[in-house]
Parts: structure tokens; C-alpha cells; sequence
């Protein structure tokens, strides 16, 4: 077995181990709603890259970012936190699958274009 392989093995393992944890019902960290609107959506989402499957990753991109919003826009309180204005997760995860050309078809506030399309590329020395 080569060193690649055993590399995508573990992380086969890993991420199918992670979608089962975060799967609504197995939360035991942090509340369900949480677990299914926020923490749950991004692994699918890397789980579709990783596959290969732009429609579908296109789907749970649109899926985490609508459960963000419902998620941040519950109750005042949670409408006021700062936490909320970005979908910071799905935005990483969107940003590997573009940074690999994989079309990002979500358009949304929530997922600021500049961050997206690296526009900050070059602003800082890093």
C-alpha cells in the first residue's frame, strides 16, 4: 500500500467517522439544532468535494447556508451576534472546492464575494 493511499484511507475513515458523530440525534457536545444547522453541514459539504460531485456539493452548500441563516436569525440575541454574519465553515469549504475548480454557484451575503474569490490575495504579508 502506498503512502497516498494510506493517506485517503485515513481520511475516508475520518470524515465517514465525523458524519456519523455529527449526524442530528448523536450530538452529545453541543445541542442538536446546533450539531444539525451549523456543524453537520460543512462535512457533507467536504464529503461532496472530496467526491468530486459539484451538484451536489452546490446542494449542501445552499443547504448550510440557508440552516446558517435560520440558525443566526432564530431570536434577537442570536441575530445581534457578530458570530453570525459569515458562514465561516461553509465559506472554507467553499473556498478549497474553488481553489480546486469546482464551480461555486451559491450567491448570498453570507459568503462574501471578495472571500470567496480570494480578492484579498496580495493585501497582506503573510
Amino acid at each position: 500500500m502506498t503512502r497516498r493511499s494510506t493517506r485517503r484511507d485515513d481520511l475516508r475513515t475520518h470524515l465517514v467517522r465525523a458524519v456519523d458523530l455529527s449526524a442530528p440525534g448523536h450530538a452529545r457536545v453541543v445541542d442538536a439544532e446546533t450539531v444539525t444547522k451549523l456543524r453537520y453541514p460543512p462535512i457533507t459539504m467536504l464529503y461532496r468535494y472530496l467526491h468530486n460531485d459539484a451538484a451536489g456539493f452546490n446542494k449542501a452548500l445552499a443547504d448550510a447556508v440557508r440552516w446558517h441563516k435560520e440558525y443566526w436569525t432564530a431570536d434577537e440575541d442570536c441575530a445581534q451576534n457578530i458570530e453570525g454574519v459569515v458562514a465561516l465553515a461553509p465559506l472554507a469549504v467553499a473556498c478549497l472546492a474553488k481553489a480546486n475548480g469546482m464551480p461555486v454557484e451559491v450567491e448570498t451575503d453570507y459568503l462574501p464575494e471578495a472571500l470567496l474569490d480570494f480578492a484579498w490575495r496580495g493585501e497582506f504579508d503573510a
